[in-house]
């Protein structure tokens, strides 16, 4: 899983990434056999959210299970404190990347 996790960011950083947390049971070390890649990725982008993801999904062909959620920058500064969920997961996350 480490690997693959390895090979995303550098995926990511080469499309533009601005930041890369990691979240969920990897960022908490709770590692098992059924765990997943859970990431938090801010980017520039004018693609829907949808759109976005399509392409990172694409772009990386995980060969693990993974769960990415990519904002803009001005999305994540206005969903960091107003989201529950992404405030929970960003406080117990680990920043893998900052430009």
């Amino acid at each position: 899983m480490q690997s693959e996790l390895t090979r995303a960011v550098r995926v990511l950083r080469e499309m533009g990434a601005e930041m890369i947390v990691l979240i969920g049971s990897l960022a908490r070390e709770q590692v098992n056999p059924f765990g997943d890649v859970d990431l938090v990725v801010v980017m520039r982008t004018e693609k829907r959210f949808l759109d976005r993801l399509q392409e990172v999904y694409g772009r990386i062909q995980p060969r693990v299970a993974m769960d990415i959620l990519v904002y803009t920058p001005e999305e994540f500064e206005e969903l960091r404190d107003s989201s529950p969920f992404l405030s929970h997961a960003l406080k117990g996350g680990r920043v893998l990347y900052a430009a």
